[in-house]
């Protein structure tokens, strides 16, 4: 982050920046109270562009190429008119008593105010007045990228304000609402074919719309909540972001939009909530201001691999992100200082990360690498990195009679190469060691960490004097994991888990079977821990992401990840839907104090869970609750055996078993793979090995225990047996009757057998009960 400084007061903001990232303007001090516009490049720094013979002028866009700005000055009789800047003709007095606020891309057209009407200018025409929708008030709010559509609101005849789109041969364009009464366009795209902004729906909500000339005005929706509104748009108009009210808690979270994927929340730092300000040109860069753990608003850099990246301060507490440039690649906004002034900024990604894998492109080309202090580079191209792939690095040590089956990690291997796109290749790196002496590792996680990572590289690499081997094995701390398969680790509490991580997100976990006995060597049991605990260092908690407290409770029935307890390793209930892999889509949320039973799990079409799949739930009731991992069925949220109308409340995470949470709370669903966090490099959980390196541990939570283990062993659900579909303990002909309605009445079924598992009828094994489980069910009955 570069301070963009000022002319000589205290304080600057940008106000726009090229498409190239290379000019930025807006307003800053010449001294306290006195402001002018400002001009900066990398070359000639901030510049100031002066005023028309006022004491003021103020920077608010500027042209694509960067060589016309926009914005307002007063003149010599104090009055503010609108100005238009060039390199070579200064500062153009256009004799409006108001504003510019907009450009076109080439600066040949400019949209501005002045008193309450919109206007738009060329050099041929001047001032153009625009109109309004039949009231008194209007106001631009954008322009295409050829200046042909300006969009913006304006009162209609009844006082309404509505979103408007203008053009040379229609004129002004009433948008409509979204049932109510108002609406207001925030922005353009580049061809003027799409406008995003805010409408009243017909409970009178805002709700964020994307308008179309074939398709109208379409209402965005929330993320949960009554509220949201798009603020910006991507130049082929495909994402729309903006800020969007969550469920239960009411916050307001960052959002992105396009057709395929509708709203996704795009999180926070680690606080309660976040704005998106801007996008890129393809939409595929989001940036804005948002809460870290602190409650200290900073700004963020938000792209599909990486995620939300802080963007840091120039030394002060808060900071916004305002704008970015076409490419993605140089940001823009406000932050402040050490002496609580409040600066313009530019911040530039350092080196170009193509993948979002975490590790720059130059270190993953042919021919490049990490520079070494000795003169020389390692290269991960040479080690199998590519720098348009997602690549992740894991070297593996073991203690002697503990080192995993190859087998176990293949299938962790190929659970990432299988990963949403185009997979994620996940190199696994071997010690080098022959076999660690299988001692204890410390109660104290600090010092159990402290051994493990002593491991770290071949013992010939750690005992080198060679510069140039201490300086690569120095490098690769820079970009692999490390995990250490142990005997056992019991901590200072007496809980002795599977495995452990030193932070979310880190670079040093640890695997310890040796408390499970036999199954310490079982090749579920191997991979199931070890992507769960590499899950750790990737950002994930026991129940989602990291940043967000309300998605760490344990046991959710709505996330379906090995990085959950209830599916981090097969168990005779969970056999046919165990899938080793992080969640792909989120599924809805869960209100512990507000449950739908006619809803379920309201799991979405497509989703990754085999069919049918029986979900584990605590209902109150001495019997665990078995929730259908399909559309259209119900739950037994409250354990009645009854399909109650209106919400219920219940706590269905299993509050009395070990490692649960008490209490009603909201139970949000995750997609874990699109959330990752590949680049540990920044987190203050990251372990150097080297002196001065941090040493702090995160509070990943106790992982799975002997005792967990145990529960989960036990659970007791409906029947689960083959042709018992009465579930009177035998498959007879007395279920002739309950197979037909489940046939032909799912739901009919699930409310006259409550405690059974409709795919009792699945004697094919296809995943679902239907007619073609007719004949293998009367084989069954026959004894066939």
């Amino acid at each position: 982050m570069q301070d963009l400084g000022t002319l000589g007061g205290p304080n600057s903001t940008p106000q726009g920046v090229s498409a190239d990232g290379a000019v930025i303007v807006g307003t800053a001090q010449i001294a306290v109270s006195q402001y002018r516009a400002f001009r900066w490049t990398a070359a000639g720094g901030m510049q100031n562009l002066g005023t028309l013979g006022g004491s003021y002028s103020g920077a608010s866009g500027v042209s694509a190429d960067g060589a016309v700005i926009v914005g307002s000055a007063r003149d010599e009789d104090g009055f503010t008119q609108a100005f238009r800047w060039t390199v070579v003709g200064g500062m153009q007095n256009l004799l409006l008593g108001g504003a510019a606020n907009g450009v076109s891309a080439n600066g040949a057209v400019l949209t501005g105010s002045g008193g309450q009407y919109a206007l738009r200018w060329t050099a041929a025409d001047g001032w153009q007045y625009l109109g309004t929708l039949g009231g008194g008030l209007a106001v631009a709010t954008g322009i295409s990228a050829d200046g042909a559509v300006i969009v913006g609101y304006s009162n209609n005849a009844a006082n309404q304000r509505r979103a408007f789109r203008w053009t040379v041969g229609d004129g002004m364009q009433d948008l409509g609402a979204l049932g109510g009464l108002s609406s207001r366009a925030s922005a353009v795209s580049a061809d003027g074919a799409v406008i995003v902004g805010t409408a009243n729906n017909a409970a009178g909500l805002d709700h964020a719309f994307r308008w179309t000339v074939m398709g109208g005005m379409q209402d965005l929706g929330t993320l949960g909540g009554p509220l949201s509104g798009a603020d910006a748009v991507s130049a082929d108009g495909a994402v729309a972001v903006g800020y969007a009210y969550t469920s239960r808690d009411l916050l307001v979270h960052a959002f992105r939009w396009n057709a395929a994927d509708g709203m996704e929340d795009l999180g926070t730092l680690g606080g309660s909530q976040s704005e998106a300000n801007a996008v890129s040109a393809d939409g595929a860069v989001i940036v804005g201001r948002a809460n870290n753990a602190a409650g200290l608003d900073h700004a963020f850099r938000w792209t599909v691999m990486g995620g939300m990246q802080d963007l840091g301060t120039l030394g002060g507490l808060s900071s916004e992100a305002s704008g970015v440039s076409a490419d993605g690649a140089v940001i823009v906004g406000y932050a402040d200082n050490a002496a609580n002034q409040l600066r313009a900024f530019r911040w530039t990604v350092p080196d170009p990360d193509s993948d979002g894998d975490g590790l720059p492109d130059s270190w993953e080309t042919e021919g490049c690498g990490i520079p070494l202090p000795t003169g020389g580079r390692l290269s991960l191209f040479d080690m199998g990195a590519r720098p348009d792939r997602r690549d992740i690095f894991v070297e593996i040590d073991s203690m002697f009679g503990y080192a995993p089956h190859e087998s176990a990690m293949q299938l962790v291997v190929d659970a990432f190469a299988a990963a949403p796109n185009s997979g994620i290749v996940l190199h696994l790196i071997d010690g080098g060691d022959p076999g660690l002496d299988p001692v204890p590792l410390p109660a104290n996680a600090q010092l159990a960490f402290n051994l493990t990572s002593s491991y770290f590289g071949s013992e010939a690499e750690r005992n080198s004097t060679d510069p140039e081997v201490i300086a690569k094995l120095a490098a690769k701390r820079l970009f692999m994991r490390h995990c250490v398969f142990v005997s056992a680790y019991c901590n200072e509490q007496g809980e002795c888990p599977a495995g452990l991580a030193a932070g979310m997100p880190s670079n040093e976990f640890f695997v310890a079977l040796g408390p499970f006995g036999a199954h310490a060597s079982a090749f579920e049991y191997q991979a199931g821990t070890f992507i769960h605990e590499l899950g750790h260092t990737l950002g994930l908690s026991h129940g989602g992401r990291v940043d967000d407290w309300s998605t760490r409770f344990n046991y959710k029935p709505n996330y379906y990840s090995v990085m959950n307890y209830l599916w981090i390793w097969p168990h005779v209930w969970n056999v046919g839907g165990w899938r080793l892999d992080y969640s792909r889509e989120a599924w809805s949320d869960l209100d512990e104090l507000s449950l739908a039973e006619h809803d379920g799990l309201r799991v979405p079409t497509g989703a990754s869970v085999p069919q049918g799949t029986c979900v584990p739930f605590s209902n109150g009731n001495t019997t665990t609750g078995c929730a259908h991992a399909a559309p259209g069925w119900w739950a037994d949220w409250n354990g009645d055996h009854l399909l109650t109308e209106n919400p219920v409340s219940a706590d269905i995470n299993f509050p009395g078993a070990p490692g649960g949470a008490p209490g009603y709370d909201l139970l949000r669903g995750h997609d874990d793979w699109s959330n990752l966090v590949f680049n540990f490099r920044s987190s203050p959980y990251y372990l150097t090995g080297l002196l001065g390196g941090s040493r702090g541990t995160n509070d990943v939570g106790t992982c799975i225990t002997p005792e967990i283990a145990a529960f989960l062993s036990v659970l007791t659900f409906p029947n689960n047996s083959l042709g018992d579909l009465n579930c009177d303990g035998a498959a007879d002909v007395l279920d002739i009757n309950a197979f037909v309605l489940a046939l032909i009445d799912p739901a009919g079924y699930a409310a006259m057998f409550p405690d059974c598992n409709i795919l009792n009828g699945d004697i094919d094994g296809d995943g679902q009960t239907t007619v073609l489980d007719i004949n293998p069910f009367v084989d069954l009955l026959l004894g066939g």
